[in-house]
């Protein structure tokens, strides 16, 4: 299913007209709109959605229930979805899975890219910057995704494809990595504060037509041009590195052209023999590629999709570009596109035998299906589709939990269990959402490559959920927990809103106890010690940037 099958050709066809191809094109996002309801009502059964009975807690193995006949499974899953949200035995489900959840969750052992997980970010009285909007969570999702695969912890990454910059003899030329800023790449795209690319970096121009010059002629010639993409995403200057994509793709579709003239012609002399050496057609395709991940990555998300839909229709089975199309139409809000384009690759991914480990380097296809499904359910939830939103949720976290192990398996099911947390609060079932929550903060906890932001913003999002529903020693033993752990990173600023909160809390025991107010004057008390300390520590650092200076 490899996009790109080496780089040599045989003697290429002769492209189709724009007229043919839009009569057999077909719409990847009207496609998965008319597929899209028969997969959620399938789900259930056919995608092995079903959490775990007890027999099964601790198992990888799909459920016994799965029924072999497409027919029946549909009708099983119509009646279930119907049960489910007429009766209102959905709560129950949710809690279900969370009980599996605790039972069935495995240590980390293997390492793979996967498909990104979108998480919309936790429960909150304010929205944290990072989850702004939809499309910092599009952003989020990447950066997270590939987070593991940076050099250090100052840098991201990209994924690209085709020639690497330089060659790797253990991997190919399918895939390789280029190195972000960690402060985010989008930091830097108004202003371009990063230093700009030397003349010396930029050691590729594009073609000229006219004279024929800087040809495409060698895999050298496309490495040299990575090369540089590279060098301007490493100084955190995207769009110059979409100007050199742009460039290239130039340059390869009009050498493609001339070939292909070449051919129907007759009027090759010789002097150009590279034209048999490349594979235009699968180099024009990567690059492409590379341009909708570099414009999603600078959130130019209606950009991205444009160049995506084209690649889809190109390469049906490219499951990763479906994806990436996918969060690019949430990125650009275009909900109600994006949900068909999960449903397409639900479609897709089913089609597929059961048995193949990966898929262009996907996780097995039980974790691919639950990520599509955790996506699917995100579009529903900002939608405020809230119980279709919950019923994809949950089909989402047991299909992750009857996946294979990887080395983000924990925390796709981490980040799963938030997202179904965070409707189940929409439809007032707060008691599951807090074991949902408990969970997920277990999952966290022993995840050991998340960020510590995960663990903190998961439990406020319990503890506000606890103090919702009454629940003001739960809320202030969490916040106490909180405290402990931010104290051990110096994170001061985020103790002081915990700490407000705390107080807040406090406040409001005084109204039915004389221990409250007890408890108030030992929060403020211990707020002052830390402002003290912050403002002393701020001292210090000037002091130091003066002596440095």
């Amino acid at each position: 299913i490899s996009l790109l099958r080496g780089w040599a050709t045989p003697r290429p066809t002769v492209a189709p007209t724009r007229e043919e191809e839009e009569e057999e094109e077909s719409d990847p996002i009207e496609q998965g709109r008319e597929d899209i309801e028969s997969v959620l009502s399938a789900s259930s059964v056919i995608l092995c959605s079903a959490a775990p009975d007890a027999s099964t807690k601790g198992s990888n193995s799909p459920p016994a229930s799965i029924e072999t006949s497409e027919e029946e499974a549909l009708s099983r899953a119509v009646t279930e979805l119907s049960d489910e949200i007429d009766n209102g035995t959905a709560a129950s489900t949710a809690a279900s899975a969370t009980s599996t959840a605790k039972t069935t969750k495995k240590a980390v052992d293997t390492d793979s890219a996967g498909l990104p997980l979108l998480y919309l970010g936790p429960i909150d009285i304010k929205r944290p910057e990072r989850y702004a909007s939809l499309g910092h969570c599009v952003h989020e999702a990447l950066r997270v995704n590939y987070r593991r695969c940076a050099v250090n912890a100052l840098t991201d990454v990209v994924i690209l494809y085709g020639p690497a910059s330089s060659v790797r003899h253990d991997q190919g030329d399918n895939v390789w990595i280029a190195s972000v800023p960690s402060r985010g790449i989008d930091q830097t795209i108004a202003g371009r504060s990063g230093a700009s690319v030397s003349s010396s970096q930029r050691s590729w121009a594009p073609v000229d037509v006219d004279s024929g010059t800087n040809e495409i002629s060698s895999l050298s010639d496309v490495r040299r041009a990575h090369s540089c993409v590279a060098a301007a995403l490493a100084s955190g200057q995207p769009e110059e590195a979409l100007s050199l994509l742009d460039d290239l793709l130039s340059c390869l579709e009009h050498q493609d052209r001339e070939q292909q003239l070449e051919w129907l012609t007759g009027t090759g002399d010789g002097s150009v023999q590279h034209v048999n050496e490349l594979n235009y057609r699968s180099l024009i395709q990567s690059t492409r590629k590379n341009l909708s991940v570099v414009q999603i990555y600078a959130r130019q998300y209606s950009s991205a999709a444009r160049n995506l839909r084209d690649i889809v229709r190109a390469c049906p089975e490219d499951i990763t570009s479906h994806m990436q199309l996918g969060l690019a139409l949430i990125g650009a809000n275009q909900l109600e596109d994006s949900a068909a384009i999960f449903g397409d690759i639900l479609i897709k991914l089913d089609k597929l035998d059961t048995a193949e480990e990966t898929v262009q380097g996907i996780d097995g296809l039980s974790q691919a299906k639950g990520v599509v499904l955790n996506n699917l359910g995100c579009c529903f939830l900002k939608r405020k589709e809230f119980e279709r939103a919950r019923s994809v949720l949950q089909r989402a976290l047991a299909t992750l939990l009857s996946s294979e192990d990887s080395s983000d398996h924990t925390a796709k099911i981490a980040l799963c269990l938030c997202n179904l947390a965070k409707t189940l609060v929409q439809t007032k079932e707060f008691d599951t959402a807090l074991d949902t929550l408990d969970t997920a903060i277990t999952y966290i906890r022993d995840t050991p490559h998340m960020e510590e932001h995960y663990l903190i913003s998961t439990m406020k999002a319990k503890a506000l959920v606890a103090a919702s529903v009454k629940q003001f020693m739960e809320a202030i033993k969490i916040y106490e927990e909180m405290v402990v752990i931010l104290e051990r990173s110096e994170n001061d600023d985020e103790i002081l809103s915990v700490m407000a909160n705390m107080k807040a809390i406090a406040s409001e025991l005084c109204k039915h106890t004389s221990s409250g107010a007890t408890y108030l004057r030992m929060v403020e008390a211990r707020e002052n010690e830390v402002k003290a300390r912050k403002k002393a520590r701020s001292r210090i650092s000037a002091l130091e940037l003066d002596l440095l200076t």
